[in-house]
């Protein structure tokens, strides 16, 4: 019995450039042409931290981070639009907006 606590085992662990977002992985897999979405991102698996890590800016990943937690993209108010796309595109989030089409 775990207290009627969630169970963990669906939670990912991303560390993007030392900072850490939890989230669980039924958000990541309804995007699957998406690089957290699919199995592309187990390149970037650290079994000794059991996380997923990438080295992009940080700011500019919370905007990624929110479209699967919500389906929208917004730009992070303080990153540069280039820098934004940059990150955006490493993460392909633009493929579910392009398959919308």
């Amino acid at each position: 019995n775990n207290g009627g606590l969630p169970r963990l085992r669906n939670i990912v662990t991303i560390n993007v450039s030392g900072r850490k977002f939890l989230i669980d992985r039924c958000f990541l897999e309804q995007y699957p042409s998406t690089l957290l979405g699919s199995d592309e991102k187990e390149e970037y698996w650290d079994p000794r931290y059991e996380e997923y890590f990438f080295e992009v800016h940080r700011e500019a990943f919370e905007s990624v981070f929110d479209f699967y937690l919500y389906g929208k993209l917004y730009p992070h108010p303080h990153v540069p639009n280039p820098l934004h796309q940059e990150v955006v595109e490493f993460f392909k989030i633009m493929t579910v907006f392009d398959a919308e089409e």
